[in-house]
């Protein structure tokens, strides 16, 4: 006999049935103790099915957190452009910027997980991280403490093709695409800047660089190395006798260029004297060159 409990058996049965999209199958109810049942079972398997559903989505969801940060600041500066009316040249600049700065977003995290470590595997993750660094002539005896203390100090930044990377009293190294300075190309693990530990301006190599793809740079100052320095003594003399022997290289290279200037100027030799004393010997005194007495007969023969 229909009853009201059936009828309310059957509507709630075809309801959750019908929500679930379970189906109904070959096999049906006939009963209203039997659509109790079903009904029943199907709550619990749509509880279990949507646990899973969902576990798998968050999976999913987490396992490029940078990507999904990544999507979330693209979709930002399409927001941006749009309500600030951009041209499309710069909006297609701006979005080939960002895409190509990715992997620089990354580094912030992986400095973290480097900060996690124990020090041994810091000090093996540091040295093949700064790989670059441990190619400068005066560092390559440094101790591992060292050089993750001076992992901690590098910033990057990225460019894009034909931006000019300015100089700064800082070492510079390509992480990432392809740069020029000085009519040589720079890739990946090249860098310049090493004649940063020196005190004097006039010995330095002021040109900038240029990208010539979107390339990611990075930098370690003076300031932040020299500060490093302070805790280890045995790096600390390694630098000041480089800086000595760059000095007086460079020194030496200055005050002849300074002469060859001079001498095509006056064009003779009588002037000699004169060049010394007004420029080549004040310069050549300076403690900070280091430049030694000069036989300007030979030189000027060579």
């Amino acid at each position: 006999a229909l009853t009201p409990s059936n009828m309310y058996a059957a509507a709630i049965y075809w309801s959750i049935t019908t929500i679930t999209s379970v189906g109904y199958g070959d096999i049906s109810p006939r009963n209203g103790d039997e659509m109790l049942i079903c009904t029943f079972y199907i709550m619990l398997g749509s509880c279990i099915w949507a646990y899973i559903i969902g576990n798998v989505c968050g999976i999913m969801s987490t396992l490029d957190v940078e990507g999904i940060e990544h999507n979330q600041t693209m979709d930002a500066l399409n927001v941006f452009v749009h309500d600030r009316g951009f041209d499309q040249a710069l909006c297609r600049r701006l979005r080939a910027y960002l895409q190509n700065s990715k992997e620089l977003a990354k580094a912030g995290r992986y400095k973290e997980i480097t900060q996690r470590l124990s020090p041994q595997l810091q000090g093996e993750v540091s040295r093949e991280s700064t790989a670059w660094v441990k190619k400068l002539w005066f560092l390559t005896s440094a101790s591992t403490e060292f050089f993750v203390e001076v992992a901690n100090q590098i910033n990057g930044g990225v460019y894009e093709p034909g931006e000019r990377i300015e100089w700064a009293n800082s070492l510079f190294s390509v992480g990432k695409g392809v740069a020029s300075r000085d009519g040589r190309v720079r890739v990946r693990g090249c860098y310049w800047g090493e004649d940063m530990i020196l005190e004097s301006f006039e010995l330095k190599n002021p040109h900038s660089a240029f990208a010539l793809t979107f390339v990611e740079i990075l930098t370690l100052s003076r300031d932040a190395l020299f500060d490093v320095l302070e805790d280890f003594d045995a790096e600390r003399q390694q630098v000041r006798r480089a800086c000595v022997k760059m000095a007086c290289r460079r020194g030496i290279l200055h005050c002849a260029k300074l002469i060859m200037e001079r001498t095509r100027k006056l064009g003779t030799r009588r002037d000699l004297d004169n060049i010394w004393n007004e420029e080549g010997k004040s310069t050549a005194r300076r403690p900070a060159d280091g430049i030694p007495m000069m036989d300007w007969d030979h030189l000027l023969s060579d």
